[in-house]
């Protein structure tokens, strides 16, 4: 099975992108986990994207508070606290744990909080070893590349779908990652989920 770790930063999944490339990233990982559920595979969900239900309940909060003041200081705290707690559904198998996490990723939305290498580094404890880690991830600095590095060289098998049409960028991403002995796939449009999913059936 796998790890399926989707970045939505907003650094790395930039404005003149959205919402094209964001909803294709979230569109892969369920199809994904989908996947890995018919075959009877584990699976679980790792993102520092934010939850949009938290969002509206932080809105809603601030609407109750009675001073102005009082308001931006509760938002202010609930922002700081959000934007640096990963999102994470251990690795389980089943159709009930796949309606959980088809429904956790359709609420997500790109935050400034955790930075890729910062969630696998907080993340990584709840990562299971016997588990692929399949990272969906847009632009790729040499930072994100030698973290993932890291994490293949602690024994885990990574995987990185690289979420960009522009073919420069993807080589640009794809060169750092296979400098690091990163297996890439290009997640191009929506017919790329296809053959992405079929190379899973196709390794395990």
């Amino acid at each position: 099975g796998a790890s399926v770790v989707l970045d939505l930063h907003v650094a790395s999944n930039p404005d003149h992108h959205e919402p094209v490339r964001s909803d294709l990233a979230v569109t892969a990982a369920a199809s994904i986990c989908h996947t890995l559920m018919q075959m009877q595979q584990q699976f679980g969900l790792i993102s520092n994207g934010r939850d949009a239900a938290d969002r509206m309940a932080s809105t809603q909060r601030q609407s109750e508070f009675a001073s102005l003041e009082s308001a931006q200081k509760q938002v202010a705290m609930r922002e700081a606290s959000d934007r640096l707690r990963p999102l994470v559904l251990q690795n389980q198998r089943g159709a009930e744990h796949f309606e959980h996490v088809h429904k956790t990723l359709a609420r997500l939305e790109r935050t400034n909080g955790l930075k890729l290498e910062e969630l696998l580094a907080e993340t990584q404890s709840q990562m299971p070893r016997d588990a692929s880690v399949l990272v969906i991830l847009q632009d790729v600095d040499e930072t994100a590349a030698l973290a993932l590095g890291m994490l293949r060289r602690q024994g885990y098998a990574v995987s990185a779908i690289v979420n960009n049409y522009e073919n420069e960028a993807f080589t640009t991403a794809a060169g750092r990652l296979m400098a690091q002995h990163i297996a890439v796939h290009h997640l191009l449009d929506e017919s790329s989920i296809a053959q992405i999913c079929k190379q899973l059936v196709l390794h395990y």
